[in-house]
């Protein structure tokens, strides 16, 4: 499969060219799921880090770095005067 694709990749330019523009649309729609993965709300305990790719694992923890250092940040202003 990955040889085919690697084939047929350069065709794709002059096959876009000659789809509708509603034809364009539906390609792009189609093939997102396959781009970006999908965003899901999970629990904690459902979680199987095995399963995760590398891209959801940095995703992850890039959000507890950055959760961890905007709690750092606000503890180091002190309280707020009001």
């Amino acid at each position: 499969m990955h040889d085919f694709l690697t084939e047929k990749i350069q065709e794709l330019p002059a096959l876009w060219e000659k789809l509708s523009p509603r034809d364009k649309v539906n390609f792009i729609k189609d093939i997102m799921p396959y781009y970006k993965a999908k965003l899901q709300a999970i629990s904690i305990n459902d979680l199987d880090f095995e399963s995760l790719s590398d891209e959801q694992l940095d995703m992850i923890i890039n959000k507890l770095k950055a959760s961890y250092e905007n709690k750092e940040d606000n503890r180091d202003q002190g309280p707020v005067a009001g």
